[in-house]
């Protein structure tokens, strides 16, 4: 719905002149205006724009500040099609908007399909990628804010983030050709619509932005409520400074491992005893540069990244895979990428660590990680709203969860999965449930170590450990399928 007190949409450029002299360019970040002055000029101008107060705001003080921008802007809106005539009529809003302000607009639609954060961020920046396609160099501003800093850091340190995560959201990103650029992050929220209520303009609220289903939510609604309360000073303030300091500290770690790549540099292999001279921090940024050096877009899960810091750090040998076919390790004389694909046949009984991403041979990888039962992760499985060929939620009190086995389905193999009946063959699941049979042998079986099938990607996991509103900790496993 609109936010009380909406304007007619045809002064959109008068509202841009008003928000634009309420809000000078000194009272922005100061590095995101720095870029946009500068390098900023010789790029094309997209604005990332949901409809909603923030992406609103910085649509309005771009037209504003930037005028001899105005002829090669463009006003980009993903519309995920996940609230029906809500999200279309977010979609027409910033249409308007766009062409109240005489710019350009583009825009592209979902499939509608619930997912979760991670999944539909990467929605919005494949739809980025493709506007800015042909562009040498794409502008993209976005509308986040200070609150988003706080959020941001408390959402990320319960991940393990490092400084690079903990350093999120920068003034200015760079990924290929696109520079995002986010100019409001001296701003609170509050800020932006006491800004926007000021000059009589309108905007968006998505109400999923108040679903617990997602975790931002939450932390927004609740942890953030009471650290604010709790806190003995402005949390705000606090943590945009901390976050600065932190893009410093990150900055100097990747300036101190450009300057030693050269000396543990060696053809394409980096000197073991070059990276052990080093602190372990600088240890981590240079292994990054250097597999992005020889193959660009390749990275380590962090935590196989720490079991090879920790090999390094004993004088010991380790192997560990990037993908599939892709796989570093070191002699304890050199760092080295290689790729190795081994035989079909070869795939049998393998580990399954927590929280170590497994490649298999076959294409795609999975994960599992263990986590409490929320009312709302609870209600999204009740409810059907879990993709089963991506994901499945096991009881752990109903698994040994101690240990996890990955294999290929063998002869013989039964299931009782959920909604089943009884135990059946899993041959005649896979009919039933139409799975190319060119499929059938490439699906990884999860197992127990009594070897009882827990799940199959594309099937619902296994009866035994069904989830119950009073299942405390549950084992989320993730499938990613190969690309085709």
């Amino acid at each position: 719905m609109n936010a009380p007190g909406e304007s007619p949409e045809s002064s959109w450029p008068v509202l841009a002149a008003r928000v634009g002299a309420l809000l000078p360019l000194t009272s922005l970040d100061s590095s995101a205006v720095s870029f946009l002055q500068g390098e900023g000029v010789q790029g094309t101008w997209f604005s990332a724009c949901s409809g909603g107060a923030d992406s609103v705001l910085s649509t309005l003080l771009a037209f504003a500040h930037f005028p001899d921008r105005q002829e090669s802007f463009t006003v980009a809106h993903f519309n995920h099609c996940l609230r029906g005539e809500a999200s279309n009529g977010d979609e027409a809003f910033v249409r308007r908007l766009a062409e109240g302000l005489g710019v350009s607009f583009a825009s592209a639609r979902g499939m509608g399909r619930a997912g979760d954060e991670a999944s539909l961020r990467e929605e919005r920046l494949a739809f980025l990628s493709q506007v800015t396609t042909g562009h040498q160099t794409a502008i993209l501003l976005q509308g986040h804010q200070r609150d988003d800093i706080a959020e941001t850091f408390l959402w990320r340190l319960a991940r393990g983030a490092g400084l690079a995560g903990l350093a999120a959201p920068r003034p200015v990103r760079r990924s290929g050709n696109m520079v995002f650029v986010r100019p409001l992050l001296a701003i609170s929220r509050q800020e932006v619509r006491r800004i926007l209520q000021s000059v009589g303009a309108t905007w968006r609220e998505d109400g999923s932005n108040t679903s617990p289903i997602y975790l931002r939510n939450r932390l927004r609604m609740g942890t953030m409520v009471a650290w604010c309360k709790d806190a003995d000073r402005e949390v705000g303030a606090g943590t945009a400074r901390s976050r600065r300091l932190l893009e410093e500290a990150d900055d100097a770690l990747e300036q101190w491992a450009n300057e030693a790549l050269g000396e543990c540099f060696e053809e394409d292999l980096l000197k073991v005893n070059g990276l052990t001279r080093l602190p372990t921090a600088v240890r981590r940024k240079l292994i990054a540069r250097w597999l992005h050096e020889i193959s660009p877009g390749c990275f380590l899960e962090s935590s196989n990244l720490d079991h090879l810091l920790d090999a390094l750090e004993q004088g010991e040998r380790f192997k560990t895979n990037l993908s599939s076919s892709l796989w570093i390790e070191t002699d304890c004389k050199h760092l080295r990428l290689f790729e190795e694909s081994p035989p079909t046949s070869a795939w049998s009984l393998v580990a399954f660590p927590e929280n170590i991403r497994l490649f298999l041979p076959e294409g795609g990888s999975l994960i599992w990680q263990t986590e409490l039962l929320s009312p709302e992760c609870f209600a999204s499985v009740a409810t059907g709203q879990v993709e089963p060929c991506e994901q499945a939620f096991l009881a752990e009190t109903a698994v040994s969860a101690t240990k996890l086995f990955v294999r290929k389905r063998q002869p013989g193999d039964r299931l009782h999965h959920l909604g089943a009946p009884g135990e059946r063959k899993l041959k005649d699941i896979f009919i039933d449930k139409k799975v190319p049979p060119p499929l059938r042998d490439k699906l990884p079986v999860i197992v127990s170590e009594s070897d009882d099938i827990l799940w199959v990607p594309g099937l619902p996991p296994a009866e035994k450990a069904k989830l119950v509103e009073s299942s405390g900790r549950v084992i989320r496993l993730t499938y990613s399928r190969p690309f085709t």
